[in-house]
């Protein structure tokens, strides 16, 4: 139930971070939800070490998220597509 949950916050978080981020992202779904998993595990980490608990990855509520896939939407873009 774990994997399922976060599989959709992910896509939730990684269609927000592609209408939130300027100009046209063209992704398809898996890419989409790759971003949004992927930018939940960078929200954690962000989370972490700001609230002072160390560098231990984790996953991350829907806001943490959101800027995550934000920041990994522009590395994608930046430097791999």
């Amino acid at each position: 139930m774990g994997l399922i949950a976060w599989a959709v916050v992910g896509l939730v978080a990684g269609i927000l971070a592609r209408f939130f981020y300027p100009g046209a992202v063209d992704l398809n779904f898996w890419l989409t939800l790759a971003i949004g998993m992927i930018g939940s595990l960078i929200g954690g980490l962000i989370s972490n070490l700001i609230s002072g608990k160390g560098l231990r990855i984790q996953r991350a509520g829907l806001l943490w998220s959101i800027g995550g896939a934000l920041v990994a939407l522009w590395i994608y873009l930046t430097y791999i597509a």
